[in-house]
């Protein structure tokens, strides 16, 4: 019953998220962490794609992605937690009954966070593993209470598995010291000689042990498509601090407003056109029920590549319009600006993607890993 009550109330949950989004945004990013309270009630949704048995039914992915957008579109940071928060807990679909019912205990409510890079070295023993490893950005690390980080095994190259770990036998070093996206807290984690049994490793090079749907989408492309999805609500907020500020700003050096200057109604009528059209990209992309083969996959990948690249020329293209006003800490475009150019480095999205995916349409590969 308190399930379907969730379900129920999944576009009420975007809208408040965003609106105390908004409002922490500034004191977040000067803690370095997001508001405690954004994040309590992020837990009402929190491992929403994880196995069905401990999360109850899933929302389709477009709606958990639009879920995303417009708490991004609230602040980046905790666009970008949501993000990571509502889909990193599909590793589930790869443990067993006794991993499951361990990481997911509390249910929907469990915040998983995790780094699926194999940056980590696990040793065999008797039944389990010792993981030890330093895995950078780790978003999300701040408040979650399981994390999944990938690592080699014994030292064999082709063996890599994702560990499950608690967050209290995490320690964290405090290297996030960047220029965006500073809230996230995606500090290095490390790992030291610790214990994981072997019921808490997920491979996900192998079959998911569910079947559901959602652990059928290929896990880079998930990731990918999240990203997407902040980055256009990051965009989208840019455009309404450039509508909102145009009517009241009049350049220096004119007599006009700039709401009534050519350059800034082409500018929001081109951001506009461009972020509709990523997203709709984007939304068809996802609306497959099971992506599964290789044209779906590359669709995948380039509809959030697309998102991330579109919205990163719309908000580079309003910071500009909005004139000398936009570089005062005071400004939410400054912050807008930070905060895509961070999200815009994260590899799932970055330039090699348009690599990857042009040398299958071309027939140069495949299936090649990483798709």
């Amino acid at each position: 019953m308190e399930m379907t009550s969730i379900r129920l109330t999944l576009g009420e949950q975007a809208v408040r998220l965003a609106h105390r989004a908004r409002e922490t945004a500034e004191v977040a990013e000067k803690n370095g962490r997001a508001d405690p309270d954004f994040i309590a009630q992020l837990r009402e949704i929190g491992s929403v794609t994880g196995p069905s048995s401990h999360v109850g039914n899933h929302y389709p992915l477009r709606d958990v992605l639009e879920l995303i957008k417009m708490v991004a579109r609230g602040d980046g940071s905790a666009g970008w937690l949501a993000m990571i928060y509502l889909t990193s807990a599909v590793g589930g679909h790869w443990l067993g009954d006794a991993g499951r019912d361990e990481v997911l205990a509390d249910g929907v409510r469990t915040l998983v966070a995790g780094v699926l890079a194999p940056r980590g070295r696990a040793n065999t023993v008797q039944d389990g593993f010792y993981l030890s490893g330093q895995w950078p950005f780790g978003s999300g690390s701040a408040d979650a209470d399981w994390m999944g980080l990938g690592a080699v095994i014994d030292d064999e190259p082709e063996r890599t598995g994702v560990f499950f770990i608690p967050r209290a036998e995490i320690k964290t070093l405090p290297t996030w010291q960047v220029v965006g996206l500073r809230a996230t807290a995606s500090n290095d984690q490390v790992v030291e000689g610790v214990f994981v049994p072997a019921s808490r490793v997920a491979y996900l090079d192998g079959p998911n042990l569910t079947g559901e749907a959602i652990a059928n989408f290929p896990i880079f492309g998930l990731l990918a498509a999240g990203i997407g999805a902040v980055a256009v609500g990051i965009a989208e907020a840019a455009v309404g601090e450039v509508v909102e500020l145009s009517g009241a700003k009049t350049p220096t050096g004119s007599n006009r407003r700039l709401v009534d200057r050519a350059a800034a109604q082409e500018a929001v009528a081109r951001a506009h056109a461009g972020l509709e059209s990523a997203w709709h990209y984007l939304d068809r992309a996802v609306a497959v029920t099971e992506i599964a083969n290789r044209s779906d996959k590359v669709r995948l990948r380039l509809a959030a590549t697309n998102a991330m690249e579109t919205s990163r020329h719309v908000v580079d293209s309003l910071y500009s319009l909005a004139g000398g006003s936009s570089i005062y800490e005071r400004s939410p475009m400054q912050r807008l600006l930070r905060d895509i150019h961070t999200a815009s480095q994260h590899m799932m999205v970055g330039q090699p993607t348009w690599e990857l995916t042009g040398r299958v349409l071309l027939g140069l590969e495949t299936d090649p890993p990483g798709l």
